[in-house]
């Protein structure tokens, strides 16, 4: 039996709540508490106690229509607090500036 089918839309693990994000048809998993790190950006404030704007879909994903391959780094940011950023050509920079404006990064790129 699935988690969807139990009526589970969450998964905790000592205590922290799990998360799945969808970005661009690739799943990402992180924790609740480490997207909250950031309360000023976009994930930050979706996953706020607060918030209202949150709401997952009835896989209990949260879907971005953003390019997944840009994402990596950024989840990687709200983690560790800084940016790796992938190798890029040129024509894909722009790509991944307008991630990182998306999702309200202020970060160093490594």
């Amino acid at each position: 039996m699935s988690m969807l089918e139990r009526g589970e839309t969450k998964w905790a693990h000592e205590g922290q709540e799990r998360v799945i994000l969808n970005v661009g048809g690739k799943i990402f998993i992180t924790y609740k508490e480490t997207l909250q790190r950031f309360p000023d950006t976009l994930l930050g404030r979706m996953f706020s106690s607060s918030s209202l704007m949150a709401h997952p879909d009835c896989k209990g994903e949260y879907f971005f229509d953003r390019n997944a391959r840009f994402f990596a780094p950024i989840l990687n940011w709200y983690a560790k607090s800084f940016i790796k950023s992938p190798t890029i050509v040129d024509s894909y920079l722009h790509i991944f500036e307008s991630s990182l404006t998306i999702f309200s990064t202020e970060c160093i790129l490594l």
